[in-house]
């Protein structure tokens, strides 16, 4: 018995308008990501010290009252702080050189 078989491959293409719900989507978890970082991390390390003082977009403010800062972060540096920005040779001799912004 011989059997033919015959493969058609075509281009497939999807036309996706509807931006709104995908836009709306990345932002939420965007800000998802930002409010588990303020609550898990921060709350976490400074309690009542820290306060979000407001949002954006794409960032939250907050203060926080500390002798030293980055000596409060030198040991989450690799995990969620990004330092990619900061010189070599920073005052605070903190790790330098950390990229996070393509982090998860």
């Amino acid at each position: 018995m011989k059997i033919q078989l015959q493969y058609t491959l075509t281009k497939t293409t999807v036309y996706y308008n509807k931006i709104i719900y995908l836009g709306m989507s990345l932002l939420d978890l965007s800000k998802n990501l930002m409010y588990h970082f303020h609550v898990y991390i921060i709350k976490n390390k400074y309690g009542n010290i820290a306060k979000l003082l407001f949002t954006v977009t794409d960032s939250l403010m907050n203060e926080i009252e500390s002798a030293d800062f980055y000596a409060d972060i030198a040991d989450d540096i690799d995990s969620w702080f990004d330092t990619s920005d900061y010189p070599r040779d920073h005052p605070s001799g903190i790790k330098t050189g950390i990229n996070k912004k393509n982090h998860r």
